[in-house]
């Protein structure tokens, strides 16, 4: 097992042990705290949140992956499109397979009818909480544009983070929520980076020139 499969196993445990304390203990606190918000925070956060919108990237990266292909032909820029678009698009299936699994009630269901919990394989638009689909783009997003220009690797994880976690403020999602859609997408970047390694037997794995 790689250095890579350690981390990862160690911070799924980690996720799972959080998100499981976070049902018990953190999430609806930090959900009443956040409901009891300003209005003009929430309006930000709000806004925020809609760079969490995994379609702008998908179009964005696959357009360039096209024109960097077949218009004018430049191998290392549509590798660098094709990777950032199946980070996005991989980590974004992944999410929606998890959430139809747990069906999780949104914060929204507990504040106007009582309701936390879960209500497995039976999902709907308020019971597909777990986990945040907008943190699992913006640290997807973050993470492989990191990859890719690691000088603004900084600014890229806070500008994630930051989206991630306007779903929380807004109470769109529970802070548990939000932190496992983002290991999605951190371990999705991974994942895909290291196959993307071994089946070039390269570093750069065609990303760097």
């Amino acid at each position: 097992m790689g250095t890579t499969d350690v981390k990862l196993c160690v911070s799924f445990a980690a996720v799972i042990l959080f998100s499981i304390a976070g049902y018990y203990w953190i999430d609806l606190p930090v959900a009443v705290f956040c409901k009891g918000m300003d209005p003009w925070v929430s309006n930000v956060f709000d806004w925020i949140s809609t760079w969490g919108e995994s379609t702008w990237y998908l179009v964005a990266a696959f357009g360039l992956f096209l024109y960097f292909r077949k218009f004018e032909p430049r191998p290392l820029h549509a590798n660098r499109a094709l990777f950032v678009f199946a980070s996005v698009a991989v980590s974004g299936l992944v999410t929606l397979l998890v959430k139809a699994i747990f069906g999780r009630f949104r914060p929204i269901l507990y504040f106007t009818e009582g309701l936390y919990g879960f209500n497995f394989f039976h999902p709907s638009e308020d019971m597909n909480s777990f986990p945040s689909g907008h943190a699992a783009t913006a640290l997807s997003l973050a993470f492989a544009l990191s990859r890719l220009f690691p000088k603004y690797r900084i600014p890229l994880f806070f500008i994630g983070l930051t989206i991630a976690l306007s779903r929380m403020v807004t109470t769109a999602h529970f802070l548990s929520d939000t932190v496992a859609g983002a290991w999605i997408g951190v371990a999705t970047v991974c994942l895909l980076h290291r196959a993307l390694v071994q089946r070039d037997k390269a570093p750069s794995c065609g990303l760097k020139s």
